[in-house]
């Protein structure tokens, strides 16, 4: 049915434009234009990506030109905060920028991508230039810019990483290092000693050097195991003195510079290099010590008669020794017309002959190199 409008009140039509109206701008109150400046309260989640036409042709556009960007306000519409799309020729830059009240004169933060180049990026910031300039994220070029940030290849390189500490080479640190912890805070290991392996032949050693300002020897405190299968740790003096605690597995054994040498007229020995007892021995009344530089005590009991010949618990390195004998009979008081004199008759390395005018049992010892 068609109505012909001519014939309803005016006033009628009035009051229906108006209606209208107020629907209208009733809906668009609240609804998100287009075009405009508008505020939008409340949490809106977007399901798919936001995206901002442009007439840029990014191949050929000269110079940097923003494609898009969201600048974030405070309550006084004073600006905080910029992110914003920035496209070259060359480079795809998202930048976030951040500033207090001032966008204009804000430190910012670039991440920069080469579009002609895929995989090739730097980062870099209003302080100065990041990794690198040309587009290829690589190694920073210095280790004393608080602007570069640094990437594996540069901390791997210690031509470049010169302020860090690396896993293998020699370098200088300086300045006390202090290590925390209740247990194992470090450990010197090697990778060549085997403990359960002793070596065939001579010593090996993990140890750590300490040493002065030219370079020579202060110190040295390691490990060292040997052809023995005995293994341990040790301090040592310069390039010679040194202690050694070592064990076999079982039991322990303490090291530590001793004479060697046998005396001449100037004495081996000395307060940093003692003579010691190396080996020692005792059965019945036989005995004998053996020291370290070669010089050997030894005793024991000869038989009675006028002639014996003793045969030496340790061989002499030459006839130079000395002998003492004391005429022994237990229980006896009798020393009215008693010879107690003892001849040496003959010396070996290895033994001795004595009379005595007696014929009774003595008591002899020994010593020499």
């Amino acid at each position: 049915m068609t109505v012909d409008i001519s014939l309803i009140p005016q006033e009628r039509v009035q009051d229906l434009i108006s209606t209208l109206d107020n629907i209208q701008n009733s809906l668009s109150n609240n609804l998100v234009h287009k075009s405009g400046t508008e505020t939008i309260s409340g949490l809106k989640t977007f399901s798919s990506a936001l995206k901002r036409s442009s007439t840029i042709n990014q191949s050929t556009t000269s110079g940097e030109v923003e494609v898009g960007s969201i600048t974030v306000y405070d309550k006084d519409d004073s600006p905080v905060g910029l992110y914003n799309t920035t496209r070259t020729n060359t480079t795809n830059t998202n930048r976030q920028r951040v500033t207090n009240k001032n966008v204009s004169g804000a430190n910012w933060f670039d991440i920069r991508v080469n579009v002609n180049d895929a995989g090739k990026g730097w980062v870099s910031t209003s302080q100065g230039t990041g990794i690198t300039s040309n587009g290829s994220l690589s190694d920073v070029s210095s280790s004393t810019s608080d602007t570069m940030i640094p990437t594996k290849g540069w901390v791997n390189n210690p031509n470049t990483s010169t302020n860090v500490v690396h896993r293998s080479g020699n370098e200088t640190i300086t300045g006390i290092k202090t290590f925390s912890g209740t247990s194992t805070i470090t450990y010197l290991k090697s990778t060549e000693i085997d403990r359960t392996t002793p070596p065939s032949s001579g010593n090996q050693y993990a140890y750590i050097d300490v040493i002065d300002k030219n370079n020579n020897r202060l110190g040295v405190l390691g490990g060292k195991i040997g052809t023995d299968g005995k293994y341990g740790t040790y301090l040592q003096a310069g390039n010679e003195a040194n202690i050694f605690v070592k064990s076999d597995g079982t039991n322990g054994y303490f090291e530590f510079p001793r004479c060697t040498t046998a005396a001449t007229t100037t004495s081996t020995a000395a307060n940093d290099k003692v003579a010691v007892i190396v080996t020692n021995y005792k059965s019945g009344t036989s005995w004998y010590r053996v020291w370290s530089d070669g010089w050997i005590e030894q005793g024991g009991l000869m038989s009675s008669g006028t002639t014996a010949t003793v045969t030496l618990h340790k061989p002499f390195i030459d006839t130079n020794y000395s002998i003492l004998t004391t005429e022994f009979q237990n229980g006896s008081t009798d020393t009215d017309g008693v010879d107690f004199t003892t001849l040496i008759r003959s010396k070996t390395t290895t033994s001795f002959s004595c009379s005595t005018a007696s014929g009774r049992t003595n008591h002899w010892y020994a010593y020499g190199y």
